[in-house]
């Protein structure tokens, strides 16, 4: 305001009858300008500079970029990145992990049900396109993520999820936490990734049943080839359901016992205090 105000006294020195208030303007113009030029000036300078670090101040980009970069990243195996790639990586402040249960974001072509897709989605991990990672090596410089998370419309279709919304709910609250989870061998997957993907999802996973005191806040995940074996502990309660149960709670942020129950006849009276 004080710039302006000093505009129009220098463009209009010669109004002498104005009201009051823009009297009191001109006498305040006229101290300012028997001062010394440094004075106004440096407290000017500092207000802007304090106002254009402010963060409501910042692009959304700006701010993704400085509080929001992933910085541990996944990168799918069947992206085709060399070492020179990699390097170029490493240079712009990134660390590319295999361990998917601690990265910031999955770099991905495609909704892939493999071990490391669901493990990076159960933690809320970013599921991004290879696009961010050939633009970033290509400018030689860090990119925001925001415009680049991966579109796959047809596995979104087919599978009954949003990806961008089972990340954001992923973030708030682990699907499994609260959960005990048991699962039988000749699962499909196999026994010691879906023991990963579990506990990236918050589960605790279990390899006992106390058969007489079983609990509310367990889940048996059965290989159908072993159904029979857990038809009484499914009458006592327990949810009895199939590999598919953790597979598509993870997608959807959801758990469905009754769609993945293995006993569609037998109701579980019991449901885990963890249930969504």
């Amino acid at each position: 305001m004080n710039l302006f105000f000093s505009s129009r006294s220098t463009t209009t020195p010669q109004t002498t009858q104005t009201t009051p208030a823009t009297n009191t303007r001109r006498k305040q113009t006229s101290n300012t300008d028997q001062s010394s030029p440094p004075t106004p000036v440096t407290p000017k300078r500092g207000r802007r500079s304090i106002k254009s670090t402010t963060p409501t101040e910042q692009s959304p980009e700006e701010q993704i970029s400085t509080n929001d970069r992933p910085v541990r990243i996944a990168l799918s195996s069947h992206l085709n990145f060399d070492q020179n790639h990699l390097d170029t990586l490493r240079k712009l402040g990134f660390e590319i992990m295999d361990e998917s249960c601690q990265v910031d974001a999955l770099v991905v072509d495609r909704i892939r049900r493999t071990k490391k897709f669901f493990m990076c989605l159960a933690r809320g991990a970013h599921i991004l396109s290879p696009t961010w990672i050939e633009t970033m090596i290509k400018e030689n410089r860090y990119i925001p993520y925001e415009k680049y998370y991966l579109e796959d419309t047809n596995a979104e279709t087919r599978y009954g999820f949003q990806l961008r919304e089972s990340v954001r709910l992923a973030k708030q609250h682990p699907i499994f936490e609260n959960y005990k989870i048991f699962c039988t061998k000749d699962t499909s997957p196999p026994y010691d990734d879906l023991k990963d993907i579990i506990e990236a999802a918050g589960g605790k996973f279990i390899e006992k049943i106390n058969l007489n005191k079983p609990g509310k806040d367990l889940v048996c995940i059965v290989a159908q080839a072993h159904k029979t074996e857990y038809e009484d502990l499914c009458k006592k309660g327990v949810p009895i359901v199939s590999e598919e149960f953790a597979l598509s709670g993870i997608s959807k942020q959801k758990l469905d016992f009754e769609a993945f129950s293995l006993f569609q006849n037998v109701a579980t009276t019991v449901k885990p205090t963890g249930s969504k």
